[in-house]
């Protein structure tokens, strides 16, 4: 047994943490609980698959992950929002460059 975290990215402090399901390789639930301040603290068997599923009010995440040698293992809630919402971008530049935008400049957000 090895002690693994688990990190949601894109989840942040907020109020609404994720709930965390945990399965192992037979499909058997594991663990069972909310994300705090996005990270899950586990204990799991070293060299086994485990199929990780993150729900929140926004997204939900499914994810495989292989216990190896690594003890911190992250999951992108971020690309998962649902689907048909409206998302709104903002292209950010310098005020004395104005026709010059900023590198990786953008700012993303989307409409409930």
């Amino acid at each position: 047994m090895k002690n693994v975290t688990i990190r949601l990215l894109g989840v942040g402090n907020s109020l609404y943490q994720p709930e965390v399901y945990i399965y192992d390789e037979s499909g058997s639930l594991v663990y069972s609980g909310y994300a705090c301040n996005g990270m899950v603290q586990v204990m799991l068997c070293c060299n086994k698959c485990y199929k990780v599923v993150a729900k929140s009010c926004l997204a939900q995440g499914i994810a495989i992950i292989y216990i190896g040698k690594p003890t911190v293992y992250s999951i992108n809630l971020n690309c998962c929002c649902q689907i048909g919402r409206r998302i709104i971008t903002f292209l950010l530049s310098d005020e004395n460059y104005s026709n010059l935008p900023i590198e990786k400049g953008q700012v993303i957000l989307w409409q409930r």
